[in-house]
């Protein structure tokens, strides 16, 4: 079970051992690590209560080995379900079904590990490090090999892998990490071969069951860019306290699918360790003093996972390998399914405009931002407002049911009117803007939505009385070179709404 920490011990400074984490370094001042894992809510750590494992030990554990080793042997049938039921609990960054699945889909050489027992007891300690170092030459192996001017190949990576293959499972589980950093950073100079790439992704998620964090730290390391690798190593600690780090990485991990793959894996783990981390330690230290509300480390984690997507849904744009960006948009889908509540923060926080239509064409869950367009339509914000027209006109034209009609004719159109009436005849950039983006939605609402065509004319027709209203007014003041600019912009904003007009009184609105 997981440990309790007194407060005696959280109150102690940095006298707790760096063990297999190490201590926090780089942008983590102030949070040390112990016995206990460091906390981002707090500068405590220490060792546990006596006869309670520590939160070092626990998380050492090769908790997805076991499951799967577990899984498939039949003298463990009456313990299977509350071993999952602990794993689940203890571990959900090792443990969900996306994960479980690849591994069972990628069916890697190494996933076929029995005897860990009688390994473990048939070889000694020198025997031991001698294999150790072994697998270590296997490791430089990669290096040299990736290195030359032909590259590596998946031949090669076949022959290392099978004569790592038959080294002891402990062994393997101490030397993973370090043979994962080393594929993916030979994997990075062939990134354009998809055949070795795929090996690579197949073999990494063997090498990720002996030990996760471990070599999901180890592709973080392996994959940063230029300007990052220049800086001290990240440890798991440094990663889950701010995940973000991963998107620090090499542009070129984009053009392959199975790296991007890789990365996404690696993303969500940390997501949901940094996730559950922060929520046990919060209960830890509601115990002591209870200074931080629920509420406020429900909004930093929140804060935190909505970053994360944006960040994704930015990038996408700018991937060429359609795989690729598939993967990426499936992993925001995913997300979204899991927290509603971050589809929404994501939306009212905004993104680029330019990837409104892929995130509605590629990513189903999308159909559920209707729920919360009219609220993000009375946003005042000039941008917003831009983001959320475009948003509304492509979740309608996209999804033409029943309860987009009604949404269109009772919010839509009304909250359209009544802005274009306000700022007809305006010259300025962003109002303009805000103004095309309206009278496109409105063609488009009307092409999808026959029932209310007239709606739609009657609209145009108010922003065109509205701008002939405005040029009466110019028309009567006094000539100057202002005026005539100005009787040139509303003159513009007619031509435009007898356009919009003749363009739904056609057949092809296109």
């Amino acid at each position: 079970r997981r440990p309790t920490i007194s407060s005696q011990t959280l109150a102690n400074g940095t006298q707790g051992s760096s063990g297999a984490f190490g201590a926090a370094s780089n942008g983590s001042a102030g949070i040390v690590s112990g016995a206990g894992r460091s906390s981002p809510l707090s500068n405590y750590a220490g060792a546990v209560k006596r006869g309670e494992y520590s939160d070092q030990l626990l998380d050492s554990l090769p908790v997805l080995w076991i499951f799967l080793c577990v899984s498939t042997d039949q003298r463990y049938q009456l313990l299977w379900p509350e071993l999952l039921a602990m794993a689940t609990a203890q571990h959900p960054d090792q443990l969900d079904t996306v994960s479980v699945l690849q591994r069972e889909l990628a069916g890697g050489i190494l996933d076929k590990q029995t005897g860990y027992a009688s390994q473990a007891m048939s070889h000694g300690f020198i025997d031991h490090m001698r294999l150790v170092k072994t697998a270590q030459k296997l490791c430089e192996r990669i290096t040299l090999l990736s290195e030359t001017e032909s590259a590596m190949g998946v031949h090669d990576l076949r022959c290392i892998i099978e004569e790592y293959s038959r080294l002891p499972v402990p062994v393997r589980m101490e030397t993973c990490g370090l043979l994962a950093e080393r594929l993916c950073l030979a994997a990075i100079k062939s990134v354009s071969d998809d055949q070795f790439t795929a090996s690579v992704r197949q073999t990494w998620l063997s090498l990720h069951a002996l030990s996760p964090h471990a070599v999901s730290a180890a592709v973080v390391n392996a994959w940063r860019s230029a300007s990052e690798a220049t800086k001290p190593r990240l440890t798991v600690q440094d990663i889950w306290l701010d995940p973000l780090v991963i998107f620090r990485s090499d542009y070129r991990i984009f053009q392959s699918a199975s790296l991007v793959d890789i990365l996404l894996t690696v993303l969500g783990e940390f997501l949901v360790l940094s996730r559950s981390t922060m929520r046990r330690i919060f209960t830890l230290r509601q115990k002591e003093n209870g200074a931080l509300k629920r509420s406020h480390l429900t909004a930093i984690i929140q804060l935190q996972e909505s970053s994360a997507l944006q960040m994704l849904i930015e990038t996408v744009q700018y991937i060429a390998n359609e795989d690729a960006r598939w993967l990426v948009y499936e992993f925001i889908h995913a997300r979204f399914l899991e927290q509603r509540t971050i589809q929404k923060l994501v939306h009212f926080q905004a993104y680029s405009i330019d990837s409104i239509l892929g995130m509605v064409s590629c990513v189903p869950s999308m159909h559920a931002c209707s729920e919360f367009i009219p609220e993000l339509l009375m946003q005042s914000a000039p941008r917003l407002q831009l983001f959320a027209v475009k948003l509304a006109s492509a979740i309608t034209t996209k999804y033409p049911i029943p309860a987009n009609e009604g949404m269109a004719k009772e919010v839509i159109l009304p909250h359209i009117q009544t802005t274009l009436v306000q700022i007809a005849g305006t010259s300025t950039a962003e109002k303009l803007s805000i103004s095309n983006a309206m009278l496109s939605a409105v063609v488009d609402i009307d092409s999808v939505f026959p029932l209310i065509h007239n709606e739609c004319k009657r609209l145009a027709a108010a922003v065109k009385d509205s701008a002939v209203d405005k040029a009466r007014g110019v028309l009567q003041a006094q000539a100057s070179q202002t005026q005539q600019a100005q009787q040139l912009i509303v003159a513009q904003w007619i031509g435009c709404c007898e356009h919009v007009l003749a363009i739904m009184g056609t057949s092809d609105s296109s």
